[in-house]
């Protein structure tokens, strides 16, 4: 009941070792904001164990990753370099956009968006993100152009940096990430044990002593809220936990926290 009176759309999940324990709409797509992120991590990951790329290989900071906050590599020089480890931590810890197109940008699009379940052309930078947001027409040229002609016009919007001011009212139908909370789920399961997930516990912070390891990714904007958590409990049983609110308007955030806290006290009292 809490977390279905917190916006207009609202989707959750409990996992427990696989098997679900609760859901609502988890199998649809709804804009996540940053939780999308999981999905590049897991294209790196892939690329890693394949033997292709390594955590300490040495990448550069180019112009056209400049994004706009969350984050702080947006203020690093042109030509910093950058660990895939460090831009990985960075992406997960502090949501960094910065560090989240360069990985794409190194990674390819396609492989991304393999991995989210989504069309390669509807896989945005944050740049992009942030530049269709801005601009009214063109989002809409963009949301009515046919496949082939959207990487062209996501690109062009992507030339010019907005301001922040221009990008933080009500979210934008159809620009966005969207993705079914058992998609998320699934993806970051094999990622919780990495390091880098479990240097930001989200609002999972909140609950110490509960969780031998919390690993989390969230995601937000005006209008949408994210939040995924992957919990080993005291006993050792796994979990993924996991609520998207989308709305109309501003989402109240603090209030969206503790329903979810009380919704993983439950799940941690469940037998």
């Amino acid at each position: 009941a809490l977390l279905g009176e917190l916006g207009q759309d609202v989707s959750w999940l409990a996992l427990r070792d696989g098997a679900v324990i609760s859901e609502s709409r988890a199998s649809e797509p709804l804009a996540v904001g940053s939780a999308f992120k999981i999905g590049v991590l897991a294209a790196l990951a892939d690329e890693i164990e394949a033997g292709r790329r390594d955590w300490a290989e040495v990448v550069r900071l180019e112009e056209h990753h400049r994004s706009l906050p969350s984050g702080r590599m947006q203020d690093y020089p042109v030509g910093a370099p950058l660990t895939l480890h460090s831009a990985a931590l960075a992406m997960i810890a502090e949501s960094d956009n910065t560090a989240t197109d360069l990985l794409i940008d190194l990674l390819g699009h396609d492989a991304v968006a393999e991995r989210l379940g989504i069309a390669s052309e509807d896989l945005l930078t944050t740049r992009a993100f942030f530049a269709l947001k801005a601009d009214e027409a063109r989002r809409a040229d963009w949301r009515a152009a046919s496949p082939a002609d959207k990487p062209a016009i996501a690109a062009s919007a992507a030339e010019t940096l907005p301001d922040l001011e221009a990008v933080t009212g009500p979210h934008a139908q159809g620009v966005e990430w969207y993705l079914p909370l058992d998609r998320l789920c699934a993806l970051g399961a094999p990622l919780a044990s990495l390091p880098l997930m479990q240097v930001n516990p989200g609002p999972v912070a909140a609950q110490p002593g509960l969780w031998q390891s919390i690993a989390y990714k969230g995601g937000s904007e005006t209008g949408v809220l994210n939040f995924t958590a992957w919990l080993t409990d005291t006993e050792g049983r796994q979990h993924c936990a996991a609520l998207t609110v989308n709305d109309p308007g501003a989402i109240a955030e603090t209030t969206a926290a503790a329903a979810f806290g009380a919704f993983l006290r439950s799940l941690h009292g469940q037998s």
